[in-house]
Order: C-alpha cells, then structure tokens, then sequence
C-alpha cells in the first residue's frame, strides 16, 4: 500500500517537475530547481485538498485557490 502512495506521489511530482523544466527552457519561468518547484506545488495541492473544510470556514475557497495559484505562479514567472 504504501510503495502504492509513494508511486503516486513520484508521478504526481514528476508531472509538475516536467512542467517547471519546460517553463525554465522556455524562459517563462525563472531558472529555479525544478524538483523542489514541483513539490511544493504537489504539497499545496495535498494541503487544500486535506483541509478544504478548514479554509472554507475562514475565506473563500474560489479566492484562496487563486491567492496560492498567483503566490505560486509569483515564484516561477520571469519578469517581463
């Protein structure tokens, strides 16, 4: 069962990873390191979806979602 999650977790990390890496090719995203971009993103995602009954109690789920999607994007995008 666990080998299962941690498979998981590889692929889902693998996915963001391969997106970052793509994003710093193309010089949209800043030159930062793409396994750790991606786990964080994995993690936030883990996070929200384990307390979304929490968040919901305190903000607006929709605006949350957004604030962490800028605050994450803030991070990657280069600056035009």
């Amino acid at each position: 069962m666990r080998s299962n999650v941690l498979g998981t977790v590889a692929d889902v990390t693998n996915f963001f990873e391969n997106i970052v890496e793509d994003g710093i090719r193309q010089q949209v995203f800043k030159k930062v390191p793409p396994r750790m971009a991606a786990l964080q993103i994995m993690f936030n995602a883990h996070a929200l979806t384990l307390h979304t009954r929490e968040i919901k109690e305190v903000v607006n789920l929709d605006e949350y979602i957004k604030y962490q999607t800028q605050a994450t994007l803030s991070g990657l995008l280069e600056k035009s």
